[in-house]
C-alpha cells in the first residue's frame, strides 16, 4: 500500500507546475548564489593577497639595507642611518594581520563583508580604528547577501510550504479522502507518506546545491557533513510544520496562509524582536561616534606640550619611564612615543566597554537562538565557514595583541636611545592567524532538537484529531 502511494505521490508531485516553477527559481538562485559568493570571495581574497604581497615586497627590500647597516655601523651612508631610526624602521616595514576565512566563506559570507579584511602592524595603529571604517555599499549592509546560505535559510522552506501545504485538504475538498477511507488507508497514513516523500526530495535537492557549491569554490569537504546535517534538520523541522498544520483539518488556502505566516514570523519577525531585544539589553555606542571620539582625542593629544604628555606617562606608564635616559627626555622625539601611548591607552578605555558590550550581545544572541531555530541553522553553515562574528573578535583579538609586542619593542629600542640593526629589524613582529571556531555540535544539536519537540507536536495532534484530519 505504502508503495503505491508512493509512486501516485511521485506522479503528481510532478505535475504541479506551481512545484516546478519555485523549484527552478530554487536552483537559479543557487546557482546565481554560488557565482555570487565566488566572485565575492576571489575579491576578497585578492585584497588579501595583495596586502601579503607588499609584505613580502618590503621585507625583501629592507633586508639588504638593514644587512649593510649591520655591517658598516658607524661608517654606513648617511642615507642608511634614517633605517636606524626605531619609529622609521616601523613605519617602512609594512606589516599587516588579515582575516581570510576559507573558500567555504563564499557560500556563506556571513560578518565577511561587514568587517575589515586587514589591520596594518604599525606603531600608531589603534586596533579599534578600522583600516576600511566606512561602509562601501549601504544598501548591500541592509539586504544582506544573496549567497547559498540566503538560500538554503529562506527559500528552501518555500518550497516545502508549496509541496505540502494541501497534503490532505485537497483530497478532502476534492472528496478523494472519503474513498481513500474505504480503501483502508487512514489519513495519518496518507499524510506522513507525502511529506516523507517531499522532505526526501528536498532534502536531496539541498545535498545535490551543497555538493555543487563545494565543489565550484573548493570548499573542505570535511565540513560538507555539517552542511548536509543542518539542511535536513532545517527541512525536518518545516516538514513538521506542514504536517502540524494539516492536522488541523481545515482548508489549503487556510493552510497556505497559516505557513506563510510562520515563514514570516520565524524568518522576518523573531530574528527583528530578538535584535530589538538585543539592542534595548545592551545599546552600544554607535560606531560612526566612536570614531569621531576617537578621532579627537588623538588630535587632542598631539596638540599638548611636550611636559604635560611626559607628566601623565609618568603617572600611567612609571617602570617604562624609568628606563628613558635623560639626554631623551623632554625632546620633541619622545613626544612621538608618549603620544602614541597615551592616546591608544585612551582609545582602548573608550572602545572597552564597546568590546565588552559586544561579547555580552553575541552571548545574549547565543541563549537566545533556542527561540529561533533559523539563527541555529545560519550559524551552522556560518561558523563551519568561518565567518561567524567570534571569529572576527579572536582574529581582533589577535591582532591587538600583535600591535602591542610592536609597540613594546620600538619602545623598548627607541626609548633607550638605540637604533634598529638587522637583529632588531627581524624581531618586528609579524601576524599569526587564530585558529577558525567551526564547531556547529550545538547549533546541530539545538536545530533536532526544536524539530523533534515539533514532531511529537505533530504525533499528538494526529491522534488527538484524528477523526477531524
Amino acid at each position: 500500500m505504502i508503495t503505491t502511494i508512493l509512486q501516485y505521490e511521485l506522479k503528481q508531485l510532478l505535475r504541479k507546475r506551481v512545484g516546478w516553477a519555485l523549484l527552478l527559481f530554487v536552483l537559479l538562485g543557487g546557482g546565481y548564489a554560488i557565482a555570487y559568493g565566488w566572485l565575492n570571495y576571489r575579491h576578497y581574497r585578492t585584497q588579501i593577497e595583495e596586502v601579503q604581497q607588499k609584505q613580502t615586497e618590503t621585507y625583501a627590500e629592507l633586508a639588504p639595507k638593514y644587512d649593510t647597516l649591520t655591517q658598516l655601523g658607524d661608517q654606513a651612508p648617511e642615507r642608511l642611518k634614517s633605517f636606524g631610526d626605531p619609529i622609521m624602521a616601523d613605519f617602512r616595514y609594512r606589516r599587516y594581520s588579515t582575516w581570510l576565512p576559507g573558500s567555504l566563506s563564499a557560500l556563506a559570507v556571513g560578518q565577511r563583508d561587514q568587517q575589515t579584511p586587514y589591520q596594518r602592524i604599525q606603531l600608531y595603529r589603534n586596533v579599534n580604528l578600522s583600516e576600511l571604517e566606512e561602509i562601501n555599499n549601504p544598501e548591500q549592509l541592509l539586504a544582506g547577501n544573496f549567497d547559498l546560505s540566503f538560500v538554503l535559510v529562506y527559500l528552501l522552506p518555500l518550497l516545502v510550504i508549496v509541496l505540502g501545504f494541501n497534503a490532505l485538504s485537497q483530497d478532502r475538498e476534492e472528496g478523494i479522502l472519503s474513498l481513500l477511507k474505504v480503501q483502508g488507508l487512514t489519513p495519518k497514513q496518507l499524510l506522513f507518506t507525502r511529506v516523507a516523500l517531499q522532505f526526501g526530495l528536498l532534502w536531496g535537492l539541498s545535498i545535490l546545491i551543497c555538493s555543487i557549491g563545494f565543489a565550484v569554490v573548493g570548499a573542505d569537504w570535511a565540513h560538507w557533513p555539517a552542511w548536509v546535517l543542518g539542511c535536513g534538520a532545517w527541512l525536518l523541522l518545516w516538514a513538521g510544520l506542514v504536517a502540524w498544520v494539516n492536522t488541523w483539518g481545515r482548508g489549503s488556502a487556510f493552510n497556505a496562509t497559516v505557513l506563510a505566516g510562520f515563514w514570516i514570523v520565524l524568518l522576518i519577525l523573531l530574528p527583528a524582536l530578538i535584535n530589538f531585544w538585543v539592542d534595548r539589553t545592551y545599546p552600544v555606542l554607535p560606531r560612526s561616534e566612536f570614531m569621531a571620539t576617537a578621532r579627537d582625542i588623538s588630535s587632542q593629544e598631539w596638540d599638548r606640550p611636550v611636559a604635560a604628555i611626559l607628566a601623565d606617562f609618568q603617572k600611567t606608564q612609571p617602570d617604562l619611564y624609568a628606563k628613558i635616559p635623560q639626554p631623551i627626555r623632554d625632546t620633541q622625539a619622545i613626544k612621538v612615543f608618549m603620544y602614541n601611548e597615551n592616546s591608544i591607552a585612551k582609545v582602548e578605555q573608550l572602545g572597552a566597554p564597546l568590546m565588552r558590550t559586544g561579547a555580552q550581545r553575541m552571548g545574549l544572541e547565543n541563549r537566545l537562538k533556542y527561540l529561533n531555530p533559523a539563527y541555529a541553522f545560519n550559524a551552522i553553515l556560518t561558523t563551519s565557514a568561518g565567518t561567524e562574528l567570534s571569529n572576527f573578535i579572536d582574529w581582533q583579538n589577535a591582532t591587538k595583541e600583535t600591535l602591542k609586542q610592536n609597540r613594546e619593542l620600538v619602545y623598548q629600542i627607541g626609548l633607550a636611545g638605540k637604533t634598529f640593526k638587522k637583529a632588531e629589524f627581524e624581531r618586528l613582529p609579524t601576524f599569526k592567524a587564530p585558529p577558525l571556531k567551526a564547531q556547529v555540535g550545538g547549533n546541530l544539536l539545538c536545530l533536532g532538537i526544536l524539530a523533534g519537540l515539533l514532531w511529537l507536536l505533530v504525533l499528538w495532534s494526529t491522534r488527538r484529531d484524528s477523526m477531524a484530519i
